[in-house]
């Protein structure tokens, strides 16, 4: 960059940043000496101490409207609804890096093919707000062609597939013909459990989500949904905060016990489905996980959030985010700029955020 652009840059950030400062302190309570530790990093890029809080100051306020969009959305749900959150979670078939597992002084120890130590498969993970839901909530593993043939898939121990769908496709990847594939076996085990609860499925942004065929049958079937915000998951999504992370230490302890006692430590693939199937069963099926939903705000009004998602939202506490679905211009923040979803928003407001006239009802309720 040249001397004259970077001198340009330092006065804009040079006008700017006592204007946020002024403004984003004393309204929003952005604590500007946490935006100030990355100041010096991306001053250094744009040729200007200044830019770098600016930017970051600008940041916490998009996630932080983003929440209060997302909170006012998830406060249109009645609280005697069941809430299932569904998320992708990537699987390797190799597991590596388990201590104990591998000789470091015999060349050659991983008997593992290249091909295999990159092979990876989708889990389609699911937990609810309701316990005894947990039990039966689809669990599904989509595996290409290739990993899976038909012959192995024929040949497989039934107890395994009892506890553990698995879907076969060209790729690993979740579509929107396995989300409506997803979306009917949920409905079917709904219908079996408590048909007169109503149920509220909770999504992020992911393309294969937000396709119109999944809009579409989730109003067929209808289930209300509810979408996590773009780039927020980690903060308001149950499953990133607080369950992936059990599940992986749950599947490489898992892991770690099979290989030991596998012979010549290879674990086959039936063995492999079954380590996911009893690390699944132990932390997403037979685990209560309803904290984990108060704990990101998604139910209770916010009332029970967590001190790490306050933390992550720059709130000293949670202001009082009223019910009600939001308009347009505010579930514009939730959804991609680009992408599936993002020209069908209003779409999206009117079929699955629920309806006004519960709000009422949903006040005496909490």
């Amino acid at each position: 960059m040249c001397c004259r652009r970077r001198r340009g840059l330092g006065r804009v950030g040079s006008v700017w940043y006592p204007i946020l400062k002024a403004v984003l302190e004393p309204q929003f309570q952005v604590p500007m000496a946490q935006v100030n530790r990355v100041a010096p990093f991306l001053g250094f890029i744009f040729g200007t101490p200044f830019l770098g809080p600016a930017f970051e100051a600008i940041f916490v306020l998009e996630l932080a409207s983003q929440a209060y969009s997302f909170y006012r959305w998830a406060n249109c749900i009645p609280p005697d609804n069941i809430l299932v959150n569904m998320d992708e979670c990537s699987l390797a078939v190799h597991v590596e890096g388990c201590r104990g597992t591998v000789l470091r002084s015999v060349r050659g120890a991983v008997r593992a093919s290249l091909s295999t130590q990159r092979s990876r498969m989708t889990l389609l993970a699911s937990v609810s707000t309701d316990f005894g839901f947990n039990a039966i909530l689809p669990q599904v593993i989509i595996a290409n062609k290739t990993q899976f043939p038909i012959k192995f898939m024929k040949s497989l121990d039934p107890a395994i597939t009892d506890r553990l769908k698995i879907w076969r496709g060209a790729t690993a990847w979740n579509t929107a013909a396995f989300m409506c594939s997803y979306l009917r076996l949920l409905h079917e085990n709904w219908q079996s459990y408590c048909p007169e609860k109503p149920l509220t499925l909770l999504f992020d942004c992911a393309a294969c989500h937000l396709h119109s065929t999944v809009r579409s049958l989730a109003k067929t079937l209808g289930l209300q949904v509810l979408v996590v915000p773009a780039g927020a998951t980690g903060t308001l999504q149950p499953l990133d905060a607080y369950i992936f992370r059990t599940l992986r230490c749950e599947i490489r302890r898992q892991w770690t016990q099979t290989k030991s006692e596998a012979a010549e430590g290879v674990v086959s693939r039936e063995a492999w489905l079954r380590v996911m199937a009893t690390a699944v069963e132990t932390v997403l099926s037979h685990r209560d996980w309803q904290r984990a939903f108060e704990g990101t705000g998604v139910t209770k009004q916010q009332n029970c959030i967590s001190s790490h998602t306050l933390k992550a939202l720059q709130w000293d506490e949670c202001p009082k985010i009223p019910a009600g679905r939001p308009s347009v211009g505010q579930a514009s923040c939730i959804f991609p700029s680009r992408g599936a979803g993002s020209g069908n928003i209003e779409a999206w407001v009117k079929e699955c955020a629920g309806d006004d006239s519960l709000i009422p009802y949903i006040r005496t309720l909490n």
